[in-house]
């Protein structure tokens, strides 16, 4: 098993090394020639060690995600509806609202455009449209009737506002959150209804499956090529 030596054991086992090879050199105190050389080497030897075991850490799940093609979910824009109000009264006439509309939070730079265009028909006083924040992530999720800033004149327009809360934004996927989804993904694999299976590595990753059985993991094939 791949085990991390720290800085002590290294530097005893070169000098182990030293006094079974050599009777020539016999003084180890610190401080001395040949301690202190050996001790440098032992400091960049600990060095390797930890990058090496840092860079492990990181490729395991790397090569995972990558084998099954699990990306790292985005961050998305909060989304909702946003009530365009004409303040009571009928409208006459049908008022348009152009897509990319813009209203706002008030006092903040929480933005939110139309994804759609629309109108209030005549003989209405409202009409509820689509938004998205115009920035991605959690910082989009407002409660309710706080977007109340029209940015985008709309003539006939005389209020907006946001019926229900906007809690759909979301930042982009942290590595816990991936790892919990691919565990969820897995056990989906072995619950199936085609036959799917997987197969799990010694460190609990799963490494692979086959699917409707034509389709062969390549962790397996590898591991078959090489006489696993």
């Amino acid at each position: 098993m791949f085990q991390i030596k720290d800085f002590t054991s290294i530097a005893a086992g070169l000098i182990n090394v030293v006094r079974a090879t050599t009777n020539k050199v016999t003084d180890f105190n610190r401080g001395s020639v040949i301690r202190t050389m050996l001790e440098a080497t032992a400091a960049e030897i600990e060095e390797l060690y930890l990058q090496m075991y840092l860079g492990i850490n990181e490729a395991i799940p790397v090569s995972v995600f990558t084998t099954f093609g699990f990306n790292r979910q985005a961050a998305e824009s909060a989304g909702g509806t946003i009530r365009f109000s004409t303040g009571g009264s009928l409208a006459s006439s049908v008022i348009p609202i152009p897509l990319g509309t813009v209203v706002r939070v008030p006092g903040t730079s929480l933005t939110y455009a139309t994804t759609a265009a629309s109108s209030i028909a005549i003989g209405n006083s409202y009409v509820d449209v689509l938004v998205a924040a115009q920035a991605s992530g959690l910082a989009g999720n407002v409660g309710a009737d706080l977007i109340t800033e029209l940015v985008t004149p709309v003539a006939g327009i005389a209020s907006v506002t946001n019926p229900s809360p906007l809690v759909n934004g979301r930042d982009v996927e942290t590595d816990d959150e991936r790892r919990v989804r691919f565990q969820g993904y897995i056990s989906s694999l072995a619950r199936g209804t085609q036959g799917c299976h997987y197969i799990r590595c010694e460190d609990g990753h799963a490494d692979g499956w086959v699917w409707n059985h034509h389709r062969v993991c390549r962790a397996r094939e590898r591991r078959r090529a090489v006489g696993r």
